[in-house]
């Protein structure tokens, strides 16, 4: 295991907001730091249907000056981004370990994305006066997303399953130390 730096890239249909064509194209996302074996790995959105709707939010607002790096300018009066439940599930792939969500695997999807949640781990949130709460991905955002491919590694079930224990563990030990 090294620290790098990973890149994750969407691989969609273009919006057909953009015009009639479905080129493939390469969008960056966003960089973080981790410690993994690969230092990058594709998310294609290319076989979900009605990619257009699901996997893209569309505005005809500017975006604010702090949001702009998510936002791309298909003209002066529309812009458009990842969905917050498409970016969710990128971002949960590092720990989900499945390559596809496909009917076959949706519902091994939704018990890691639930086991994590309940370890500790969200990818959704919502703004409240207290600051960030997480909420649960449903089985209906998955089912909206069947058709995604991720280049991840794929765990078995069992070691995903101690990865959930070791990680719990952690935490409460965190819990009786603090």
């Amino acid at each position: 295991m090294c620290t790098a730096f990973v890149s994750r890239l969407i691989m969609s249909p273009k919006p057909s907001i953009l015009g009639g064509s479905l080129l493939i194209r390469r969008i960056l996302i966003y960089n973080i730091v981790m410690e993994y074996e690969s230092e990058s790995y594709d998310i294609d959105i290319s076989h979900i249907k009605n990619s257009d709707r699901v996997c893209w939010q569309y505005t005809t607002e500017p975006p604010l000056d702090e949001d702009y790096i998510d936002w791309h300018q298909v003209n002066e009066d529309i812009y458009y981004k990842l969905s917050t439940v498409t970016e969710a599930l990128a971002v949960a792939s590092d720990h989900v370990h499945l390559n596809k969500l496909i009917p076959s695997t949706v519902l091994e999807w939704y018990y890691r994305l639930d086991a994590l949640f309940d370890a500790g781990i969200g990818f959704i949130f919502i703004d409240t006066k207290e600051g960030e709460v997480p909420i649960r991905m449903t089985l209906p955002d998955l089912t909206d997303h069947l058709g995604l491919r991720i280049n991840v590694a794929y765990w078995e079930p069992k070691k995903f399953d101690k990865s959930i224990r070791t990680l719990r563990m952690k935490n409460h030990l965190r819990e009786i130390v603090n």
